[in-house]
């Protein structure tokens, strides 16, 4: 690669600008004196990193004011022959890591396709990949894995799994190919190399992950439209716009009026709560974002199984205002599996959390009022419960009694004047969920400011995440959802009359 092409690509990046950036001067970091220009040296990124704070522990805008203070004062000449002699000495990973941390590991991606040896990313890159921003670097449809694309089958090759666990993600694939689908593949390759979505993409502050997400999207919207006149970039500006949208939203925060969790009473490892619920995290949480005491709602798991039912129905149906229902457990796409008190487990169908929402609208007799609700899925196979969930509540709410009379009549409108809750599934549809810690990684970024927003979730999780699982976003709407992130609907119709 030449150093004027090198400079070329490196004066895009630094002339595009980056959206949500903030000022140096509003942070405070003081690393050299305005303008001066720094050597690229891992122990000089080290130092930079520890005066400016490490990469966990940064909101989404000292994110970017780090990157974008790095990118002002590295000499790209210096910073290239570093990725040379990093080649030479076999150290590339080293870099790449360093890099991540100011959030440009895409410049050295860049460097590693125009020196041909892109193929070697999985052993340089390893999950930090998906963190890369796509301003510096979005590979093509040649470039990427399926493993990119479904992120399953990073679990199932790279996850070091036993022959048992691996057998259970092989039966899932089998069962829902979802985006191991050729057709699919097919299809995001088409979107991923249109000229206008990559300009769209590579203008935005997107990483990977949620770039790849946001395809995913694209794909889902035309088969959802087979017949729309919408061309790919238009669909994706939508999605792009809807993306904004939701990052600028406080999910969790001062004025939260009820934050209802529930997280698995599950004992095992030496009688130690299993590591993959985090109750105390979500506790933390509340306390990190502002959460008035007498506002959080702490689901009883302790107690019977009647009595949990009952507990989260109590919680949901009374509930009014801006409400988060955050579900921390064992899921199945119907419904989810809760380890109770004395080993017992209970099974709370998607029947039973649609019924749950129907409840609080007939209580409000207020249309709008779901559109106050958030619901976070933090279990296996969350993607296919919140369209079972979502079908459901239709179901019930054109055909199942209270008194008489359906929701419908109770309500006087039909379904798609009803507005739906907002939802954050943390798998996509068809796999299990491994992102343990995510809650406790975003602690102390929650509490620096003050709340959970959907930027945390879409910039941050989902980046962190996504080479496990990828998240999937469901913006409500009037009787139906917005998919703005992965998913689709491969709804299995024999359980919508449950």
């Amino acid at each position: 690669m030449s150093r004027r092409r090198f400079l070329a690509d490196a004066a895009k990046v630094m002339g595009g600008g980056f959206a949500g950036a903030v000022p140096i001067g509003v942070l405070e970091y003081n690393f050299l004196p305005k303008g001066e220009r720094m050597n690229i040296t891992l122990p000089l990124i080290a130092e930079y990193l520890e005066i400016n704070g490490g990469y966990e522990n940064r909101t989404p805008a000292e994110q970017d004011a780090v990157r974008e203070d790095f990118l002002s004062r590295v000499d790209y000449i210096e910073l290239q022959e570093h990725f040379v002699k990093a080649e030479k000495e076999g150290t590339l990973s080293n870099t790449y890591g360093m890099l991540a941390m100011v959030s440009c590991q895409g410049l050295l991606e860049q460097y590693m396709r125009d020196e041909g040896i892109y193929h070697e990313r999985p052993q340089v890159a390893g999950r930090f990949h998906y963190m890369a921003r796509v301003a510096d670097f979005l590979p093509t449809s040649k470039e990427i894995e399926e493993e990119d694309i479904d992120t399953r089958l990073n679990v199932l090759h790279y996850g070091g799994r036993d022959e048992e666990e691996r057998e259970r993600i092989m039966s899932t694939i089998q069962k829902n190919n979802g985006w191991s689908d050729h057709v699919r593949i097919a299809f995001f390759g088409v979107v991923l190399d249109d000229p206008d979505v990559r300009t769209s993409l590579q203008s935005s502050n997107c990483t990977l992950a949620e770039a790849y997400s946001l395809i995913k999207a694209v794909v889902v919207f035309f088969e959802d439209n087979p017949e729309t006149q919408l061309k790919e970039k238009a669909v994706m500006e939508q999605m792009l716009t809807a993306r904004d949208t939701f990052c600028a939203e406080t999910i969790l925060g001062p004025d939260t009026e009820h934050y209802i969790h529930m997280s698995c009473h599950e004992k095992k490892y030496k009688k130690k709560r299993a590591p993959q619920f985090h109750v105390d995290e979500l506790r933390g949480l509340a306390r990190a974002c502002g959460v008035q005491v007498e506002n959080e709602h702490e689901i009883n798991t302790s107690q019977d199984e009647t009595g949990v039912v009952q507990d989260l129905f109590n919680a949901i149906a009374s509930s009014r205002g801006k409400t988060v229902i955050h579900l921390d457990t064992h899921g199945l796409e119907d419904g989810m599996n809760l380890s109770i008190k004395e080993g017992s487990e209970v099974f709370l169908s998607v029947a039973d959390i649609a019924h749950d929402l129907l409840a609080r609208l007939s209580g409000s007799q207020d249309t709008e009022s779901l559109a106050d609700v958030s619901i976070i899925l933090s279990s296996c196979f969350s993607g296919g419960l919140t369209e079972n969930l979502i079908n459901n509540m239709r179901y019930q709410f054109e055909n199942n009694s209270v008194d008489g009379k359906t929701f419908q009549e109770v309500i006087g409108v039909p379904f798609n004047s009803i507005a739906l809750p907002t939802v954050v599934a943390q798998t996509q549809v068809g796999s299990f969920a491994y992102s343990t810690g995510a809650v406790a990684n975003i602690l102390p970024v929650a509490k620096k400011e003050g709340r959970f927003t959907g930027e945390m979730l879409m910039r941050q999780m989902q980046p962190r995440d996504y080479y496990l699982a990828d998240y999937a976003f469901f913006q409500g709407q009037h009787g139906d959802v917005k998919v703005i992130g992965n998913s689709m609907f491969a709804v299995d119709q024999d359980k919508m009359s449950a």
